[in-house]
């Protein structure tokens, strides 16, 4: 912002380190992207940018926000660099038409069947307008290079939207896209209903099979349903796929539902171990499940002596290890206890 309003104090400035294709420098590659020729060419970029920035930036995050940004303004001066016509060559290139076309791809890609309003009561889809705007763009730089007296940067412009487009696929846009629309549909039969919301969450789940998100959407019909059994194997099946958070969350829900026991107990031992330096209650649950169960466990001993670690590491009460010492005093989990120093 500061450079382009310093142009009006040395609109040599332009001159000086805009990019001229007939004599290219590194210098004016990059700075060019930060200046414009007045204020109608800043404002215009700059509406296009409000318009759509935040919106690539919410969907990408700030980092690839960024990529997208001055990927898509140096592919846009490259473009004009090649392509640009004749008397375009001597004339300084400025401003960043570039890295806005670039986020106007993006988005394209990103919300392509999102509608927007164009009159009252009249909305088309974002890809029919990004259609209209290409075929713009490409007239005119075709009709510049039959002649035309340069003015518009219209290659830099087709070349930001082509980096745009690219980067959305690169950065898998149009199936997060797929994923938040799915999101939004299952949000609205959880309000039609539980059985709606497990049709529509076993269809959504048949494309996206690993969304943790809809799984747990999937689980909460089944439990509305009266369907612990189904709920159970819905919460199993995302332990591999969650976050420790939504682990803990599933934890608890079988927990409650008595059903920690369906998971073999050697997977139970692997979870908590997972989970016991961020979230120790969840460990605990899991490891008291196993020792709750038969006394031939093969992992029941190792889950004595994790409890006991939990238990020596919280207030050095150990009557899990009073129990491991009696009941398996030749397992290598009672060697382990003894190698630390550890005494009932």
């Amino acid at each position: 912002m500061a450079a382009a309003y310093w142009i009006f104090v040395q609109p040599d400035f332009i001159v000086q380190f805009g990019f001229t294709p007939a004599h290219p420098r590194f210098s004016a590659f990059v700075v060019g992207l930060f200046l414009h020729q007045n204020l109608l060419h800043l404002f215009g970029n700059m509406v296009f940018l409000a318009a759509v920035g935040p919106a690539v930036e919410y969907a990408a995050g700030s980092t690839r926000f960024l990529a997208v940004y001055f990927l898509g303004g140096a592919v846009g001066t490259a473009a004009h660099w090649a392509l640009a016509s004749p008397s375009a060559a001597a004339v300084p290139l400025v401003g960043a038409s570039g890295c806005i076309a670039a986020c106007v791809g993006y988005y394209t890609i990103r919300y392509i069947g999102l509608k927007v309003p164009i009159a009252p009561g009249v909305g088309v889809p974002v890809a029919a307008i990004a259609v209209a705007w290409l075929l713009l763009q490409t007239a005119g730089a075709f009709i510049q290079l039959g002649g035309e007296p340069a003015g518009t940067a219209f290659w830099s412009h087709l070349g930001g939207f082509a980096c745009g487009l690219v980067l959305s696929l690169v950065f898998r846009a149009p199936n997060l896209a797929s994923v938040q629309l799915g999101h939004e549909v299952l949000d609205r039969m959880n309000q039609r209903g539980p059985a709606a919301a497990l049709v529509m969450s076993e269809r959504y789940l048949a494309q996206h099979p690993g969304d943790v998100q809809a799984l747990f959407k999937k689980a909460d019909a089944e439990s509305a349903l009266g369907e612990p059994e189904a709920e159970t194997t819905t919460l199993i099946s995302l332990l591999d796929l969650a976050a420790d958070e939504d682990v803990v969350r599933a934890v608890e829900r079988m927990d409650r539902l008595g059903a920690l026991g369906a998971l073999p107990s050697i997977r139970r031992t692997l979870l908590a171990e997972r989970l016991k330096a961020a979230h120790p209650d969840a460990a605990r649950m899991l490891l008291v499940s196993v020792v709750s169960g038969s006394d031939d466990d093969p992992q029941r001993p190792e889950a004595l002596l994790a409890l006991a670690a939990l238990n020596h590491d919280a207030d050095g009460v150990d009557p899990w290890l009073k129990e491991l010492f009696e009941k398996y005093p030749l397992h290598p989990a009672a060697e382990s206890a003894r190698s630390r120093g550890w005494q009932p």
